[in-house]
């Protein structure tokens, strides 16, 4: 089923389980829960994978993989289609690239979901940051219900079981679907000149404008003022383009 024919079949189905998946191990736990509630509710099950920016550093992504007994990351939509096929559970799957949050949210509304359901952790540091973003942005602008999945021990190890069952699939880099958000990536660019061309104003004021950045106001000099406002104002950028992207 194509994402045109999903989107047109969707209007007339209203049980829509909206399933975020990014082949983490909480992920995988949450599609289980998540087929099996749409085969309890009679249910379909929408299965979704945005690639975007890491949602887990190195040494925490490493320690995830080992705690589900695997060592390259499994394909969460893939996942989803053995696991809806043995629970007999009508699936699709969508791939697309972008913000997360944002692509999850209006995915979501295209089909008019009464469920998104994603995983959970207790990640701390940059990854906790992160995902506490996306699930965060999620919550925020969701037009329906968000269920985020806590796994137990017992449904990691029965995603061990399912993980070490299923016949790892050929990745492909690229799908028909992937829709690459060129607005968002012009916006990045656009924040990222801006910032250059200012710390490059800063850089060259230092070299050869040295008498001007001498210049005292307020008890401080120009130097230490314009400094601190180059590093305020990658602050400003990163938040302004943190909330741009989760909106999307």
């Amino acid at each position: 089923m194509t994402e045109q024919e999903t989107l047109l079949w969707s209007k007339k189905e209203k049980d829509i389980i909206v399933l975020a998946t990014d082949g983490s191990a909480s992920a995988l736990a949450a599609t289980m829960r998540a087929v099996n509630h749409a085969k309890r509710e009679g249910k379909v099950v929408h299965s979704i994978t945005v690639s975007g920016p890491s949602s887990l550093v190195g040494i925490e992504k490493l320690a995830e993989d080992y705690a589900v007994g695997r060592r390259c990351k499994v394909d969460g939509v893939w996942f989803a289609e053995q696991y809806a096929r043995e629970q007999k559970v009508q699936v699709t799957t969508i791939r697309r690239s972008g913000p997360v949050a944002g692509i999850i949210v209006d995915y979501a509304s295209e089909v008019g979901a009464d469920l998104i359901v994603m995983g959970s952790s207790n990640l701390k540091g940059v990854a906790g940051f992160v995902l506490g973003d996306v699930s965060e942005a999620v919550l925020r602008l969701s037009p329906c219900t968000v269920w985020a999945v806590k796994p137990t021990q017992s449904e990691m190890d029965l995603v061990v079981s399912k993980v070490r069952s299923y016949t790892k699939p050929v990745q492909v880099s690229k799908t028909p679907d992937l829709i690459p958000d060129k607005k968002l990536w012009n916006v990045a660019m656009g924040m990222f000149l801006l910032y250059t061309a200012a710390y490059g104003v800063f850089t060259v004021s230092g070299t050869f404008m040295k008498g001007l950045l001498a210049v005292r106001v307020g008890g401080l000099n120009l130097a230490i003022i314009s400094g601190m406002g180059i590093i305020t104002g990658a602050i400003i950028i990163a938040l302004v383009y943190n909330w741009y992207a989760g909106t999307r």
